[in-house]
């Protein structure tokens, strides 16, 4: 069985060991596999990698591994699907001009942030644009990082914004939308929905 999309996370572990041909590929196993929750876990199982794909994974007695087939140091633990998390910011000047930032750069900027610690779905609840250029960039495999979801810029109160995000760059603060009527809400909205944006994020108070 090809669970390619359910085991991301072994790429994630090996995304510094992993060589760039996609002609080679790797065999990892594990004394357990989770493919998904809720579903047993594969004893004594191996995950065919070739190139960046999972090209199959089940028990090993099922699994031909090729004999060019290279062994990974994971042997003998435990593997499972990729990790969700559900609230990030780009924000940071490290994301600045993702469009244009060396792949080098924003790899290791999402390594250190996201995908070493196994995410491999992320939802942005508030950024500016470069989070979506820096989702195109991923989607176009220039750059190696998780599904990116976003609600883009965040709306808020007229005269609304909070102190606590005051340090954040002028430019940035200039362009958060502070509608003062449901016009302008409207048409905040779907300014966000046209550039990409997954959801919408309001900030209220009384």
């Amino acid at each position: 069985m090809i669970f390619r999309a359910a085991f991301l996370l072994v790429l994630v572990a090996l995304a510094g060991t992993l060589p760039a041909s996609a002609a080679e590929t790797w065999a990892i196993s594990a004394a357990k596999i989770y493919t998904a929750p809720n579903v047993p876990p594969i004893e004594d199982g191996v995950v065919l990698v070739r190139g960046d794909k999972i090209i199959e994974v089940g028990p090993r007695v099922s699994i031909k591994i090729p004999k060019s087939a290279k062994t990974s140091e994971c042997g003998g633990g435990v593997l499972t699907a990729g990790f969700q998390n559900s609230h990030v910011h780009f924000i940071e000047r490290r994301w600045d001009d993702a469009a244009h930032k060396p792949a080098a750069e924003l790899e290791q900027s999402l390594q250190e942030m996201l995908t070493r610690y196994g995410f491999t779905t992320v939802f942005d609840v508030a950024s500016d644009n470069n989070t979506f250029d820096l989702r195109k960039r991923i989607e176009k495999g220039e750059v190696r990082g998780p599904r990116i979801f976003s609600v883009g810029l965040a709306l808020f109160p007229p005269d609304g914004i909070p102190s606590y995000i005051n340090d954040l760059p002028p430019e940035m603060l200039a362009h958060m939308p502070q509608p003062r009527n449901a016009e302008e809400a409207r048409a905040a909205v779907r300014s966000n929905i046209a550039a990409g944006a997954d959801g919408t994020k309001l900030f209220l108070h009384t």
